[in-house]
């Protein structure tokens, strides 16, 4: 009688019926290794794909366009941990040992530069 209440427990919880969760696309690249002077990172987005920039330490002074953009912080190069954010036009320190991410809510790939030291 117990295994038959715990069948019954187990089989409540499971998801029933409907389309599985969609998967979001995350976009592959070689990171740049960290650099310490002045540099811009230019990258293609593509729309709602989390994409690595750059390994901190890392000091994010300006993105251009920047427009649509969030971005993350994150300690797996593949941005699944990402911590995010809406990008307002400041700048973002990234840490060691810290990947900076982003992902486009436009409809169409974009191309940002993010440029500091």
């Amino acid at each position: 009688m117990r295994w038959l209440w715990i069948a019954a427990l187990l089989g409540a919880c499971r998801p029933t019926g409907g389309a599985p969760a969609p998967r979001v696309p995350v976009t592959q690249r070689a990171l740049p290794p960290a650099r310490t002077g002045p540099a811009t990172h230019v990258v293609t987005l593509a729309p709602g794909s989390p994409t690595p920039i750059v390994r901190g330490p890392f000091e994010v002074t300006t993105i251009n366009p920047g427009g649509g953009l969030e971005l993350g912080i994150s300690t797996s190069e593949t941005c699944n941990n990402a911590a995010w954010f809406a990008y307002s036009g400041g700048g973002s320190a990234v840490g060691e040992g810290e990947i900076l991410c982003a992902r486009s809510s436009r409809d169409a790939p974009v191309t940002h530069g993010f440029s500091g030291h």
